[in-house]
């Protein structure tokens, strides 16, 4: 099964109308993200098949939670792949997002260690250190893995 198609556009709506962000840019920055998604799956998965969620507890875990969206598309896309239980992990996630995710009726359960208060702005804020993890980190980290053929 390919992956277009498996994954949903999670926008915020509320921010779109505060901000006047205009149709044709929401448009451009979904296509960016499909072509960001593709080209990651391609250098990571090196054409494997997707992993087979069916029947399976899947643990989603991630640094943090600011506003919920890249973790509900993360959660429909294991509900999609049948997955038997989802459970999100994560350190520190705001109010509002804990409340979306919380609502998804696809969650089975949340873990959550510290909930912020109504004024989260970056996920960064919660850490000493906080910097993105490469192609090449990521790339290194599933070699050292996978099963030697």
């Amino acid at each position: 099964m390919g992956v277009r198609g498996l994954w949903d556009h999670v926008l915020d709506e509320k921010i779109i109308k505060e901000y006047r962000i205009p149709e044709d840019y929401v448009r451009m920055a979904i296509a960016m993200q499909e072509e960001e998604i593709h080209r990651r799956l391609g250098l990571y998965r090196h054409g494997r098949p997707l992993i087979d969620f069916g029947g399976k507890t899947v643990i989603i875990v991630d640094d943090g939670i600011a506003t919920g969206a890249t973790m509900l598309v993360a959660i429909r896309y294991a509900k999609t792949m049948a997955a038997r239980e989802i459970v999100v992990a994560i350190p520190v996630a705001s109010e509002e997002a804990l409340e979306k995710i919380g609502k998804d009726e696809a969650v089975d359960r949340v873990v959550c260690i510290e909930k912020t208060g109504p004024y989260f702005f970056a996920v960064g804020e919660h850490y000493e250190h906080f910097s993105q993890v490469s192609d090449e980190e990521v790339v290194q980290a599933l070699q050292s893995i996978r099963p030697k053929t």
